[in-house]
This record gives C-alpha cells, structure tokens and sequence, in this order.
C-alpha cells in the first residue's frame, strides 16, 4: 500500500473513519452478493515513499500520502502513458504501476486495480527473473509494495487465506537485511494488517506476538512516526483484552493514549 494514510492497523476495536470508509466500500464491492497505515494500506500511513527504492514520482506518491487517490491515479496515469521507451519494462514502470494500482484500490475500483496488478506482474516478474546482488534489494522492496497492496485487494474480494500468504510473503521480504531499515513502517503495516487477519479467525494470541514483533521493529526506527507505534500499541491492547488479559491491555492502551497526545 505506499506509505498512504490509509490503514490504520485494522486495531480490532478502534479503527480510523477513514478504513472504515475504505472498508465499506471494498466489502461492498466484493461482496455485491458477498486501507494504510494512520493507516496501513488502509491508510494511516504518514510515513513517506518519496524517495525511496519503491517510490518514482514525488507528486503521484505525495496525493497517495495525503489521501487524494483521484489525481494519485491522474499523476500515475499520465507518467505511464508517457513513459519513454528506455523506461518500458524498467524498475520505474514497476514503482509507477504500484502507485496507479494503490490509487484505484484505495477509491474502491477493485476491478480496474485487478487488472492493474496483472499488468505489474507483466513487468515485475521478468525482472525479479533476471536480478542480480545490485539491484535484488529494489527488487524486494517493490515486490514487497506490490504484495502490501495486492493483500489488501484480495481481502477486498472476500479471499480468506490468500491475503495471510501474501503478507508473509512480503513480510518475510521486509526481513531481510538492509530491507527492512528502509521501509519499516511497511514491514509494521503488514504485521498489523496480518494480526488483523489473525484476529478476525478468532487467532488472538497469534496476532498479540505478531504485534509485539512489530513493536520492537517500529521502535527507534527512522521510517515510522510516533502515532503508527501509537496503532500498533493500541491495536495489541485489544488482541490482549480479548484474551481476558485487561491488566497488560491497559498499560499499551495508556502508551497508546500518551503517544497521541504528545
């Protein structure tokens, strides 16, 4: 998911206007008969892509940040449609289809982004073939910004245990060495988003220990902001609570409190 505004950590019991909103119309979209980061895919992320491996136009990547995903997929759109040829196939066609695919998924148009995904693969996947040890760490990175996203749009589409591998997937990519310094707060994002996942199969305890792993990775780490560590306490709070353990909830729900008033 860049790093949007997007996903909240889907905290299983506060969850930000803005996923619910994103969540409704993802549900009712794949649901007809059936987000951030501040969001993580679902948006919440305030963290920056700018600049990053994955990141290839500052104002494309700038809307995604502050939530305005209809000119994110006009800025997209138009840098695609007037991509040089030198750039065809290139890591920049890669980073800028992921940033259309985030646009249209995070206004809902799941179809579109659908087909937006298979047209990243098309170029991703030939160069995820042909890497070498230079360009492998680029490779991990988009992949991994791909599969942020790609989790989110399979949840939308009512899937229940292809979102769970796919986060792993990507979390196992954000895992790795001079990966993960980069872009935490994505790695953070994932772990929450799966916790989520976890959760909502009744896996508390699961989701606790992912979270508690994403705590001491977010933790003194350059590329997350204070409130998204404020998500992750707030969201283990509840997996813990709903584990009968409201002694220990309450003191990650007071952390939580303080980060957000600081």
């Amino acid at each position: 998911m860049s790093n949007f505004t997007k996903c909240n950590f889907f905290p299983s019991v506060f969850v930000s206007a803005a996923l619910v909103t994103l969540i409704t119309v993802l549900s009712a979209q794949a649901q007809g008969p059936a987000e951030h980061q501040t969001a993580v895919v679902g948006q919440g992320h305030t963290n920056a892509l700018v600049g990053s491996l994955t990141s290839f136009d500052t104002d494309g990547d700038n809307a995604l940040n502050i939530g305005d995903y209809a000119r994110a997929q006009l800025v997209f759109s138009e840098r695609i449609k007037n991509l040089g040829k030198d750039k065809k196939g290139s890591f920049a066609e890669v980073g800028l289809r992921a940033g259309l695919f985030e646009a249209l998924l995070w206004q809902g148009n799941m179809t579109v982004a659908a087909g937006e995904l298979k047209r990243i693969h098309k170029v991703l996947d030939p160069l995820t073939a042909s890497s070498t040890e230079h360009d492998k760490e680029q490779v991990n990175l988009l992949t991994a910004r791909v599969l942020d996203a790609q989790s989110w749009l399979e949840e939308g589409q009512g899937q229940r245990d292809q979102p769970i591998e796919t986060l792993k997937r990507a979390i196992a990519l954000l895992k790795l060495d001079g990966v993960h310094s980069h872009e935490t707060w994505r790695l953070v994002t994932c772990m929450g988003h799966l916790a989520s996942l976890y959760a909502g199969m009744g896996g508390y305890n699961q989701a606790s220990q992912l979270l508690q792993e994403a705590l001491s990775y977010a933790k003194n780490s350059p590329s997350i902001a204070p409130l998204n560590i404020a998500d992750i306490e707030e969201q283990l709070g509840s997996m813990l609570f709903k584990q009968g353990l409201a002694a220990e909830a309450n003191q990650h729900f007071a952390i939580a409190f303080a980060m957000d008033h600081a």
